[in-house]
């Protein structure tokens, strides 16, 4: 029983311990910043899925996944402290819940869009 209350004791002050908690933080975010270039590949491949040469199978697969994926960023970008991604990702993925919602084929505005969008996103890369 002591060795319980000792480990729980134990979280309870590391839980306290705020330079503790901003070293873990700052070490989380380091590895979020590392990961983000990898993400954001993927991001940029779902958007080449959508363009102008590609099947209409490969459009709605593209458009899926980059919703997908800056959903997620969005909230992960939340999560570990980068409200600049979060933003942009949102946006990315409001524009394609749009494009999706009118349930036609995507115009080269709607693509033009999208491109922009993706490069506010890089622009909102967090440096190391």
């Amino acid at each position: 029983m002591w060795s319980s209350g000792r480990l729980e004791m134990d979280k309870i002050t590391m839980a306290n311990d705020p330079q503790d908690l901003s070293q873990k933080l700052a070490h989380l975010q380091a590895k979020y910043i590392a990961q983000f270039e990898s993400r954001f590949d993927n991001i940029t491949a779902a958007l080449e899925l959508l363009q102008g040469q590609n099947s209409l199978e490969d459009k709605a697969e593209g458009l899926k996944t980059l919703e997908y994926l800056t959903h997620k960023l969005a909230g992960s970008g939340a999560t570990y402290g980068f409200p600049e991604i979060t933003l942009a990702a949102k946006k990315i993925e409001r524009a394609c819940l749009q494009i999706k919602k009118t349930g036609q084929t995507l115009s080269t505005k709607d693509y033009d869009q999208l491109v922009l969008l993706v490069q506010d996103l890089a622009e909102a890369k967090p440096e190391n």
